[in-house]
């Protein structure tokens, strides 16, 4: 099964007595206008000697009215960094907490500003076994403090304003030694049923030369499983250039067949510092469309979930993809 924390108090943080990444980040997306937001809240100490430590505040927007995505983002030193028993981080003004999150970054076209809040009923989902959070591998852990809630708020960008009801919110953070070499994520939240409708969350990484490993989340009926497979992919940028991954792994009693289709204009490049002074080009979109097939082995029941311009989906690389700039 998929470990859903009892409480919302559970903290996880990298081991800060050596060089380490701690981010948390946001997926926001509004039904009323189709636009959606990526937040982000970082912190880099890389190795002694490497460059120097700071924090940063950052967000991304997908409007599907204009022809790619605007990103935006602000450097802190990490005095900036504040810790608080009630929020989950902390920087200069701008902070997160398992209810909402307020920030700002400033645009060429004005600050974009936001303040948004959410029910506390979004699970904290541990993607991995709970063992894998003690140990020192995997060196990049993942954790969900709410996976999948709805919002309301405010964002604004220059002169426009939103006005957020009913918004689909996912909160994830990832922290530990350094990133991974590379990885595939996406988000998939079918809000028919409300905040407690049917999740997918799968992340993927390479663990020898052309071979993957998928952790697979799936909430169905309001049941979490978690799921694993190995699968070939010798160039994950493919996913890219051809745009769409169809994909197929097993959740407990259930197998998921899923096809996700990209739109190549809303895919937004973005650089991360790693602790040892690499790179890695992060692919992202909060927009994509997703079909899939859930078929039930005990019963042969199918459920099928269709979901347009509000699937979050990202291939991340140690090297750049041609054709698609590098935007932050």
């Amino acid at each position: 099964m998929c470990l859903v924390a009892r409480s919302h108090n559970m903290r996880f943080a990298p081991d800060k007595r050596r060089e380490y990444f701690d981010v948390f980040y946001l997926q926001v997306n509004d039904p009323a206008s189709g636009i959606g937001w990526w937040f982000r809240y970082s912190v880099l100490m890389p190795r002694q000697g490497v460059s120097a430590p700071y924090a940063a505040v950052w967000c991304v927007e997908y409007n599907p009215l204009l022809p790619f995505p605007s990103a935006f983002k602000d450097v802190y030193d990490v005095s900036e960094v504040k810790e608080g028993k009630d929020s989950l981080i902390q920087i200069g003004n701008w902070s997160l907490d398992m209810a909402g999150t307020c920030g700002s970054v400033c645009g060429a076209s004005g600050p974009v500003k936001w303040d948004i809040g959410w029910s506390e009923g979004g699970d904290l989902v541990l993607h991995y076994p709970m063992a894998l959070y003690r140990l020192p591998f995997p060196r990049s852990k993942v954790t969900y403090p709410c996976i999948a809630a709805t919002g309301s708020g405010t964002v604004r960008h220059g002169s426009r304003e939103y006005l957020l009801k009913d918004a689909l919110v996912h909160v994830g953070h990832v922290f530990g030694r350094s990133h991974s070499k590379s990885w595939i994520w996406l988000h998939a939240h079918d809000a028919s049923l409300g905040a407690c409708g049917n999740v997918l969350e799968i992340a993927a990484s390479p663990i020898a030369d052309g071979i993957w490993g998928m952790v697979c989340c799936l909430r169905l009926d309001g049941l979490w499983m978690r799921g694993l497979r190995w699968f070939r992919l010798k160039r994950p940028e493919d996913i890219l250039n051809l745009g769409g991954w169809r994909f197929k792994v097993g959740a407990g009693r259930y197998l998921v067949d899923g096809f996700l289709e990209l739109r190549r204009s809303m895919i937004a490049g973005v650089g991360y510092d790693d602790t040892d002074g690499s790179k890695r080009f992060c692919y992202n979109t909060k927009v994509a469309d997703l079909k899939v097939r859930i078929l039930s082995t005990c019963d042969r029941r199918e459920t099928e979930i269709l979901l347009r311009r509000n699937v979050g989906f990202e291939v991340a690389l140690p090297r750049e993809v041609s054709g698609i700039p590098i935007i932050l």
